[in-house]
C-alpha cells in the first residue's frame, strides 16, 4: 500500500468527523499542487498522485510520506503543479472539501485506487467514488 494514502488516512482521523458515507466524484478544476510516488518494489500498484490544493499543503503531505517506515522502498517526485481534465488517464478519488492537506488520490489502475479508497474510507472520511479521469503535470 502507497505511504501517501497511509499520510492520508492518518491526517484525516486527525483533521475529520466522523463521517462515512459517499460524496459525489468533482472532478477538481483549476491548478493544483501534487507529487508522485513510484514503488520500484510493486510494479502492480504503479504511479500513484496526491493533489492538494496549495504547495503548502502539498509539502506537508510529501514531508509525511516520506517519514512513513516505508518510505525508502518509494521513489516522491517534488510538488509540482497539476491539472485535472486533459493529460494522462488516471482512476481518481476526491475528498470533501474541508479537507485541507487532500484534494484527490489518483492512481493508474482501478484495482489500487479502490484499494487505496477502502483504506482511507475505513478513517471514517467520506470520499467519492473512484472514477476514470485525467491529469496533467505542468
Amino acid at each position: 500500500m502507497s505511504k501517501a494514502f497511509v499520510v492520508v488516512a492518518l491526517a484525516m482521523v486527525l483533521f475529520n468527523g466522523c463521517a462515512t458515507a459517499a460524496i459525489p466524484y468533482q472532478q477538481p478544476v483549476g491548478l493544483l499542487w501534487g507529487y508522485t510516488e513510484d514503488s520500484p518494489v510493486r510494479s502492480d500498484i504503479g504511479r500513484t498522485v496526491a493533489a492538494s490544493k496549495t504547495k503548502e499543503q502539498c509539502e506537508l503531505s510529501l514531508d509525511n510520506a516520506r517519514k512513513q517506515p516505508n518510505a525508502a522502498n518509494a521513489r516522491y517526485s517534488e510538488c509540482r503543479q497539476l491539472a485535472f481534465g486533459s493529460g494522462d488517464a488516471y482512476w481518481a478519488f476526491t475528498f470533501p472539501p474541508h479537507i485541507l492537506i487532500a484534494t484527490a488520490v489518483a492512481t493508474v489502475n482501478r484495482q489500487t485506487c479502490e484499494r487505496s479508497r477502502d483504506v482511507i474510507a475505513k478513517s471514517g472520511v467520506a470520499l467519492s467514488p473512484c472514477t476514470l479521469t485525467s491529469l496533467e503535470f505542468k
